[in-house]
This record gives structure tokens, sequence and C-alpha cells, in this order.
């Protein structure tokens, strides 16, 4: 049996093959392509398919993770999505939580409001109204469905998001809006916010439906894309993405929902990172992975890695099972407010970057050899990264290229070790007492420094650390998450109501388990 894991990240396309008979490992990287992700993928597939000598065919397991979901709310890219409410509410996306400030910053005086998710105009209102218990008040008007359908098929709206008040106690009124607007507008991306996210308070609820609604058409997209190129290649085994949750899940499950992808890629590697410590015996470990575009940490106590619901990503709130995982702009492509990624990157890789990067500057330093990067298969322009240090840095600011290079390499660490602080220090932890592992790229460039910053005394740097997170897309278990709301004061609920909802919430986890394969009844 051998597996494949693609972990699709902000710089480089990562793939690694396992073959489960021989144990060996074969692992390449190939230049992420921002224009086209499937390029890129497909890519990784046939060039690790003629590293290891292997048949298409041969290969029974395919994880996948990618970064593109985050990278679409972030740079606003997804779909031109619509909202369908109920009359009164259109604004609650840009009204936000007015009692909590859901903003990175709270003292930040310059801060700059994002844009709405959705633009007033396609907020749109239907009749109905439901009382906080779930009793209908106002019964729906189907009549306002067929208008907004009318509207939505002459506009270029590529998603629609339902999210009526109270969905998460009577899901009616919603079930019923979402079945009607798929029947008239087929070739849209409809979600509702009771398949989303099934959660009390209005604002956060809209949000991940929206956010949800703007992912579906592109991630669609490229899930189909990925699977037909994939075939027409002869590749025949399973194949399942991996999801915020650190778990896998079915493309199907994925292409509805995919607001689980926003952290895919980290995720793969504290999947590695747990069954690492578990052999190993490291109870606690802090988590640094330096790619290409960010610093990602995240905490793992008593084998188990530290889990969240609710998160920020670009100041929009997102509500979905996820590994707790903070991440700062502090890549090897990135430098101060900067962000080189995959194109054109660094000005060492050659492409036509010229702002010095961290790369560039742990180049100049000797921290970096340009004749082994990625194994000798990718040679650095040493010269390029000397010029722009240079030009850019060193010239403005009266010193030396390698001392213009420690400013900001000082920088990057300043920041990567304010970002272990607040996973750690901020939450009543001491970084002394765990483990450090470093992977990613750039990672183990930089592990000690920060090792020696936050006072940690062992740092581990695994095997393959630049493929640590695709090596987890071969690892993880199947899981899937799933969420009942259970309004009631506490006094008033008893055991065999809990038990009842567990038990439904159980057997629709096994029957998803099952129809993937999984044996879950009898594990």
């Amino acid at each position: 049996m051998k597996r494949i894991g693609i972990n699709v990240g902000g710089t480089f396309t990562d793939v690694v093959m396992v073959d489960d008979q021989t144990g060996q490992i074969w692992s390449t990287k190939v230049p992420m392509t921002p224009k086209d992700r499937v390029v890129g993928t497909i890519e990784g597939f046939r060039k690790i398919l003629e590293l290891s000598g292997t048949q298409s065919a041969d290969v029974s397991f395919l994880g996948h993770g990618t970064t593109m979901a985050t990278n679409m709310v972030v740079e606003g890219t997804g779909a031109k999505t619509a909202l369908v409410t109920t009359r009164g509410f259109c604004d609650v996306l840009e009204l936000r939580r007015v009692s909590r400030h859901d903003r990175a910053d709270l003292y930040d005086l310059l801060f700059d409001n994002p844009r709405p998710l959705v633009e007033r105009r396609w907020r749109l209102e239907v009749n109905e109204r439901l009382r906080y218990d779930g009793r209908v008040e106002v019964p729906l008007d189907q009549s306002d469905l067929e208008a907004l359908a009318d509207e939505i098929r002459e506009s270029d709206i590529e998603a629609v998001a339902v999210c009526l008040l109270h969905a998460h106690v009577n899901p009616q009124h919603e079930r019923e809006v979402a079945e009607a607007l798929r029947r008239l507008l087929p070739d849209r991306f409809i979600c509702a916010s009771h398949e989303v996210n099934p959660e009390a308070m209005e604002y956060e609820r809209a949000s991940s439906t929206v956010i949800n609604a703007m992912l579906g058409p592109m991630c669609g997209r490229y899930i189909g894309r990925l699977i037909d190129a994939l075939a027409q290649l002869g590749f025949a085994g399973k194949f399942l993405f991996m999801q915020s949750n650190g778990g896998l899940a079915s493309p199907a499950m994925v292409g509805d929902k995919p607001i689980v992808l926003l952290e895919s890629g980290p995720a793969g590697g504290v999947s590695t990172a747990i069954r690492n410590c578990e052999k190993s015996e490291l109870r606690n470990a802090i988590l640094g992975d330096m790619g290409g575009t960010t610093f990602d940490v995240s905490l793992i106590r008593d084998f188990r890695p530290e889990l969240r619901n609710k998160s920020l990503l670009h100041t929009y709130t997102v509500r979905s099972p996820s590994i707790d995982i903070d991440s700062v702009g502090a890549g090897g492509g990135s430098i101060v407010w900067i962000d080189a990624g995959a194109d054109p990157g660094p000005a060492c890789y050659g492409r036509g970057g010229t702002r010095p990067t961290v790369t560039d500057c742990n180049l100049v330093l000797g921290y970096i050899d340009p004749d082994s990067f990625l194994g000798g298969e990718f040679r650095l322009d040493a010269k390029a990264a000397w010029r722009v240090v240079e030009d850019v840095i060193a010239k403005p600011l009266g010193v030396s290229g390698p001392e213009a290079a420690q400013v900001v390499r000082s920088v990057a660490n300043a920041l990567m070790a304010q970002a272990i602080r607040i996973m750690t220090v901020e939450r009543g932890y001491d970084p002394r007492e765990f483990s450090y592992i470093c992977y990613g790229g750039a990672g183990p460039v930089h592990a000690v420094d920060l090792a020696h910053e936050m006072g940690i005394r062992r740092v581990v740097i695994p095997p393959l650390p630049g493929l640590f997170s695709a090596f987890g897309m071969t690892v993880a278990d199947q899981q899937y998450d799933y969420q009942r709301p259970l309004e009631s004061d506490l006094a008033a609920i008893d055991d065999a109501t809990l038990h009842q909802a567990l038990d439904e919430l159980t057997a629709q986890g096994m029957e998803e388990l099952e129809r993937h394969g999984v044996d879950a009844r009898g594990a």
C-alpha cells in the first residue's frame, strides 16, 4: 500500500509518498501555482511518481491539504455572495458584535474596519419570524422566494448564504428557503446556517455561513478539476482532504462545507507532531511551523492538541471546529510589512522578486546554503539576495549587508517569540516546561534562537521538516464533527435528553464513516 500526502502551501506544494510495505519514504517540493493551484498539485503528483518509480494505479490513498480557503478570505477573492435573512436583520454583518470588540488590537487607533462580507445591495430579506424558542411568529412567505431567485439569476452572484433568525433552534423555515433556492437556482452554491453552524448568536452564525458560501464555488471547482485530473493520470485510490480539526474528510463533504479547510495545511503538521510526541513520549510540546508566508504556533498538552470552535480570520468571525493555531506574518518570504509569497517570492529564487525577505537575509548571513537548497534541486541566487539586502535595507540605514540582514532576522525572531508567548505565557503555561518542535521549510533555521529567547531546553527537528505537514496528510484519521443545539435552562435538562442528542450525533458520525468504507462500529 502506497500513500501520498500533498500540501499546497503559500510558496511550495509539498509532496510525500510512503510505502507501507517497505517503510520507504520519498519526498519533493514544486513551486505553488497561485493562478491555478491544480497545476502545481498535479505537477507534484507526477513528480513523486517519477521519483519513486510508481504507477498512479498503485497508489491506494491520497491525502490533501491546502491554504486556498484562507487565502480567499484574507485576499477577498471568494465568490460574490448574497445573504438571505429575516426581514429587518440584513445589517447584522455590519453591526457585528457591538458588545465585544472583535478586532485584533483593541487599542489600535488607526484600525481600518474591513468591508462587510456581503455588500448591502445583496443582503436580501424574506418575510418570516421565529421566536427565541423556535415557535413560528410570522409564517414564511413563499412568494418572496420566487422574486429573490429571479433577482439573483439575473446577476453575477455565484453563492447564496441563508441565515434566518433562530434557525439554530428550528431550521424549518431556513430549510424551506434553501431547498427552494436550490431548485430555482441549480447553478448557484447554496448553503444554510443550520448546515454550517447551528449555534446561537446571530452575527457569528451569519458570518460563518457567508464565509462558507464565499468559498463554495471556487473550492468546488478546484475539487472537481483535481479529481478529474487525477483520474486521467490513472489514480483510483481513496482521496480525502485535511480539515481544520486535524482529521480527513471526503471531497463531497468538503465541497459542501469548505469552511472546514481554513486551517487545512497547518493542521497536517499538528497531526504529524501528535504521533511523533506519542512515539517519543513528549507529553507537552510547542509547535512552530515557519513556511514561506507565515509562522504558525500551536500547542500539544498531554499528547493532545488545543482545540477551538471559534476564531477570527482577518477580523471576520469563523465558527468551525479547529485545532488552535495562531499565525503571524513572519514566514521565509516575509519582510517587515511585505509578504513575498510564491510569486515572485524572495529575490534569491530568481523569479523577479525585488524586495528583501527573511529567506534572503538568512542566505546573506550564511544560515542557508544556496547550493543545497531543496536537496540541490533549486539553486538560489546569492548575488540577488545580497543586492536587494544592500540596496533596500543596508544603504538607507548606513550599515553593512550582514548587519542589515541581522536586523531583519532579529525582527522576525521577535515576532515569532511574541506569538509563542501569546500561545503559552498569556494562557498560563510556562514555555520552559515544553519541548519545541520546529518544522516548515524555514523552521529549523530559527529554532535555536527562539528556544534561547523562551528558555526552552529541548528542540526537536524532525526528519523532512519542510514536508512535515504533507506527511500529516498520510497519517491522520478520518474525522467528522457534528453539532446539535440544545436551548434550555440548565436545571431543566435531564440525562435522557442529553444522551438522546449525543446518540443522534454518534449515529450521524457512524453513518458518515461507514459511507466512506470505515468499519466504525467494529473499531
